[in-house]
This record gives structure tokens, C-alpha cells and sequence, in this order.
């Protein structure tokens, strides 16, 4: 085939396909933006930033995440620790509103961190910064309120946990992460 009919001929096939790749894509919307939560095998939809780890376990009809830190936030890459990620429409339904982040956590069983620190962040728009937590040995609910300001551009916010401040590989489990809005 003579070059004057192969690259147009590629290039028609090449766009063909990135088109129909594209048109697979769906962008859901929550039916509930008011409240974003994760438990059970949800809890795989957390990712950690480099220094931190997460893993789901089960315990009978138990399901949660253990999370461990191999250093501390001051010698790791900025980053959320181990984090979910609030698409758009979350992010501009709790922009300028009161919200409530809880953790139900505890120390794990097995290399125990006594403390976790949570946060919530946001693109450019002020962050909650983090909060430090003593852990139970049993399942309770961490909480913190926090207000972000209205998002300037469409982006993406994080709930973010930090499972061993001291950095020295400690676990935590998580049963459930949950961000609410409190009022319209």
C-alpha cells in the first residue's frame, strides 16, 4: 500500500479506536452526594501515598483494612497517606459546607500503632490539616469537623490517614471511612 493512503488510512483507524475507547468510559455520580463512605470490600478503593500501606483483612463477616506508615509524614513525599479520593461532585457539595470526617478504627492485633492522625484536602482550596488520635484496642469512631472552602475549579478532594505518625511500620485497622455533610 503507497504511503499517501496508509497514514490517512492509520490515522482514520487510530482516531476510530481512542473515539470508541472513550465513549466506554462512564462517569457516575453518586446518588447520594451528602455522604461518601467506605467499609467492607469498599475499603479497596483506598490508596496509599508512598511511605504507607493498606490491605484488606477479614475476621468472620469482619471486613477491614489494615494500614501501616514505614516513615513519618516529615520525611515522606507530600502526599495523604492512605487516602479516597471524593470526585467532583462530592467535592462541590461539600465545598462551603460543615462536614464531618469519621474513622472507625483500632490498633491492630499484631504490631500495634497507639495513634493515627486523619485529614481532609482539597485542590487549592485550604485543608483541614491533620489531626491526631489515640487508638483504642477496640472498633470506635474517630471524628473531626471541618468547613473547605467552595472549590474555585472542578477538581478532586482526599480523606486522607496517616495509620503511624512515629513511622516505624505500625497497624491500624479500618472498618469504615464516611465524610457527611451536616447541613444544607
Amino acid at each position: 500500500m503507497k504511503d499517501r493512503f496508509f497514514y490517512p488510512l492509520a490515522a482514520l483507524v487510530i482516531f476510530g479506536m481512542i473515539a470508541f475507547a472513550l465513549s466506554l468510559k462512564t462517569v457516575t455520580t453518586p446518588s447520594n452526594v451528602d455522604i461518601y463512605e467506605r467499609q467492607g470490600v469498599d475499603l479497596a478503593d483506598l490508596f496509599p501515598s508512598p511511605g504507607t500501606t493498606v490491605r484488606l483483612s477479614e475476621s468472620g463477616d469482619d471486613i477491614y483494612a489494615v494500614l501501616s506508615a514505614h516513615m513519618t509524614r516529615e520525611i515522606a513525599p507530600p502526599s495523604s497517606g492512605v487516602f479516597g479520593t471524593l470526585g467532583p461532585a462530592y467535592e462541590a457539595n461539600f465545598g462551603g459546607a460543615d462536614i464531618v470526617i469519621t474513622v472507625r478504627a483500632r490498633q491492630s492485633k499484631t504490631t500495634p500503632s497507639t495513634k493515627m492522625e486523619l485529614g481532609y484536602f482539597t485542590t487549592g482550596v485550604g485543608d483541614s490539616g491533620w489531626k491526631p488520635f489515640v487508638l483504642s484496642n477496640e472498633f470506635v469512631d474517630y471524628s473531626f469537623e471541618f468547613s473547605p472552602n467552595p472549590p474555585l475549579d472542578e477538581g478532586i478532594d482526599y480523606v486522607g490517614i496517616w495509620p503511624d505518625p512515629e513511622g516505624k511500620g505500625g497497624m491500624i485497622d479500618v472498618q469504615s471511612v464516611k465524610v457527611e455533610r451536616l447541613r444544607p
